[in-house]
């Protein structure tokens, strides 16, 4: 039998206390409560009739025992137990263990220590394993109503008292104010039921195991997570970190219910879980925190782009303006005159280009043009063609109409305007340029080419040509070159048609060149002579052919018609 009750004090119920503590007790009943047996003694007769346990209470005053005190042998396998164990003085068994040791009348306990604590508590050869503290884990189940007897049920007879021979009983208490309360697993039981669990446990061979290397695996178990919550989680995707944290979580507790279930082992990864949520909080924290603060300096970065390239945009669109504002752009140019038809069109492949064209009247009888094309594109292509377009103005009125000396000029000028960007570390730039004087009088044509694609020449009975080109390189790659000056002649009725490579070099999506083979079809084919009607016509067709393909080059183009000399009026 086990008392799972403490006697801290004699019974003051008992008869000879209460004669004590009642002075006011008539003398014959005092001397005759005095005369009756003391309840402490009649339950010490009582604890002699079956092999007995009573429990000990730890405590921290220094009581003598009240009686000879019996010790429990203790032996120890392996390592020194007490530097896991409770600091007591000796080793003193639970109750559950000595309830043991007496029912199978062993001599002594063993308790075997290992390198990481103590393992298990032996009692014959009933083992019960233990954590490294020296503790055991039952499996808890909810306290079962025919387990219990009360104690009223053996004084008035309806349990025979016979009937508990040859099993451990325990006795304790349940009354109101006096229950002993444990918290477990299933809920509040009371302590002795406890001890009856752990007894049950013991003999069935059904007790948890927590071995003290899961002391050691546990932190390791801890900081395996933590290294996956860290590095293998994408927290630039919130929601797939989120699943993944779920399955780590659902995995640790799988592993410790698989544990439990199949292993009878209890694995702690309650703590692992929690500290890797705190951990996936933090990171997930930051990780939305530094997006936040990325987004906000990309829509910063984003915002001073818009900016930068509204003011480019602006920029551009302004030297657009002006750059369009150096060429002629108003049609007819000459209004009034029968001797001469023009008309020119520019198509930069950005917003500004590097082509050029000019045209305008030296005289009454002659007309100055020229068309250009600069290499590169963009800006420094657009400064670098205002700059060709006006040196071959200023010079073509300054020598008037001395082309030879005109190209000579605009190639020494453009050769050091190039050397100076390549040494501030741009590019080398150079221009073509096709320039040209037509006498309107009698349609004699004077033209000098740097590198350009020669004219065609459009007639009414004949097909169209391309004149004979002689020419030099492009202005600004050979210092010096001397120019040469050819000649043709113009029919009343002919046309001329003046363009750069952005035509004949445009592309399809199939990266096709439209080709001057194709021009020259087209002009056979179809060939208008009115200028706006030719440019269109041929601008129409070089849009049919490109379509879909992005334009890759400027395209300009210059058409001059002579119909004939004017008619001359003599004054009477």
């Amino acid at each position: 039998m086990g008392l799972d009750i403490l006697f801290v004090e004699p019974d003051r119920l008992s008869p000879d206390r209460v004669a004590e503590s009642l002075h006011d007790l008539p003398p014959d009943l005092a001397r005759a409560l005095a005369a009756l047996p003391s309840t402490d003694r009649q339950l010490a007769d009582a604890l002699r009739l079956a092999p007995t346990v009573s429990g000990l209470g730890p405590s921290n005053e220094a009581v003598p025992p009240a009686g000879p005190v019996r010790s429990t042998v203790v032996r120890e396998l392996g390592a020194d137990p007490r530097p896991y164990l409770p600091a007591f003085d000796g080793l003193v068994p639970s109750l559950a263990v000595e309830l043991l040791r007496i029912a199978n009348r062993r001599p002594a306990i063993e308790i075997i220590t290992g390198r990481n604590g103590v393992e298990a508590v032996k009692v014959g050869d009933i083992a019960l394993p233990t954590d490294r503290r020296g503790r055991v884990y039952p499996h808890f189940a909810r306290p079962r109503p025919q387990t219990h007897i009360s104690a009223s049920a053996l004084l008035d007879g309806r349990v025979d008292p016979a009937s508990l021979e040859g099993n451990i009983v325990l006795l304790g208490v349940t009354g109101l104010g006096l229950t002993d309360v444990k918290q477990t697993p299933v809920g509040l039981v009371h302590g002795v039921e406890v001890h009856a669990q752990i007894l049950e446990a013991a003999l069935t061979g059904d007790l948890l195991r927590r071995t003290g290397l899961l002391d050691r695996l546990e932190p390791l178990i801890v900081l395996l997570a933590g290294l996956v919550v860290l590095f293998g989680f994408d927290y630039r995707r919130p929601l797939q970190a989120a699943v993944l944290q779920g399955a780590l979580l659902i995995g640790l507790v799988a592993c410790a219910f698989v544990a439990f279930r199949f292993g009878s082992l209890l694995v702690d990864t309650i703590y692992p879980a929690y500290s890797t949520t705190g951990l996936f909080a933090v990171m997930l924290g930051a990780s939305l925190r530094a997006a936040e603060a990325a987004k906000r300096r990309l829509a910063g970065e984003l915002q001073l782009e818009r900016d930068a390239k509204a003011r480019m945009e602006g920029e551009l669109n302004a030297a657009r303006a002006i750059q369009m504002g150096l060429v002629p752009r108003r049609f007819p140019p000459f209004p009034g005159r029968t001797d001469i038809d023009v008309f020119a069109l520019i198509e930069p492949a950005r917003t500004v280009g590097g082509d050029l064209y000019d045209f305008a009247l030296l005289d009454n009888d002659r007309l100055y043009f020229s068309i250009g094309d600069v290499s590169g594109k963009g800006m420094p292509a657009a400064l670098f063609m205002a700059m060709t377009r006006e040196v071959l103005h200023s010079s073509a009125l300054r020598h008037d109409g001395a082309l030879d000396q005109v190209l000579a000029e605009a190639n020494a000028k453009i050769s050091a305007a190039s050397a100076d960007m390549l040494s501030e570390g741009g590019n080398m730039m150079f221009a073509t340029a096709f320039a040209g004087i037509l006498d309107l009088s009698t349609g004699e044509l004077v033209f000098a080419s740097a590198g350009h694609d020669a004219p065609i020449r459009l007639r009414a009975e004949s097909a169209p040509e391309s004149l004979e080109v002689l020419g030099g390189p492009p202005l600004g790659c050979v210092d010096d070159f001397p120019f040469p000056l050819e000649r043709a002649r113009l029919l009343p009725g002919d046309t001329l048609l003046l363009f750069t490579d952005g035509v004949t070099e445009a592309e399809d999506p199939a990266r096709a060149l439209y080709s001057s083979s194709r021009l020259m079809d087209l002009l056979h084919t179809d060939a208008p002579r009115d200028p706006t009607v030719l440019v269109r016509a041929v601008r129409d067709d070089l849009r049919r052919f490109v379509a879909t393909a992005e334009q890759a080059d400027d395209i300009t183009m210059l058409a001059i018609a002579w119909p004939g000399p004017a008619p001359r009026v003599i004054a009477p």
